[in-house]
């Protein structure tokens, strides 16, 4: 493998088609709010040929973290967490974003993952990780 993987579950089991996703980072295409609580990741489309996109879906605080920031959105420390998990070397790694299953109510991470026990989600504001802002996950195929 010659880059990284994304992968989230709902927290249903990860036995059932939506409940988990495993996404390339060569894949993805953006990362936007969709209200207030929730942040919408957009991958091309994978299952097949003539697909549409997939979106998984993160339910987080309105609460913002980060430097200097009094309001506005928790995209932006997502995106940095995802960004740091896509371009995290070596390539070839299975990064764990958000893992519903591993304790509810808590994003967990891969724990192969040497160096990436929690991703940032915002330079400089230390102990603020994605596991401290996710709350949940829902993943839409043929979005």
């Amino acid at each position: 493998m010659t880059e990284n993987y994304l992968y989230f579950a709902e927290g249903g089991g990860a036995n059932a088609t939506t409940e988990a996703g495993c996404f390339a980072c060569s894949k993805l295409t953006g990362i936007s709010p969709i209200i207030k609580t929730t942040t919408g990741i957009y991958f091309e489309g994978t299952t097949n040929a003539q697909d549409a996109g997939e979106l998984v879906t993160l339910t987080h605080s309105s609460n913002i973290s980060g430097e200097g920031r009094s309001s506005g959105h928790q995209v932006r420390d997502i995106a940095n967490a995802v960004a740091t998990a896509c371009n995290a070397t070596p390539k070839g790694q299975f990064i764990t974003i958000a893992d519903m299953d591993q304790e509810v109510g808590t994003a967990r991470f891969h724990p192969l993952m040497p160096g990436l026990d929690h991703l940032e989600v915002s330079p400089g504001n230390m102990g603020t990780n994605i596991a401290d802002i996710v709350t949940g996950v829902a993943i839409t195929l043929d979005s």
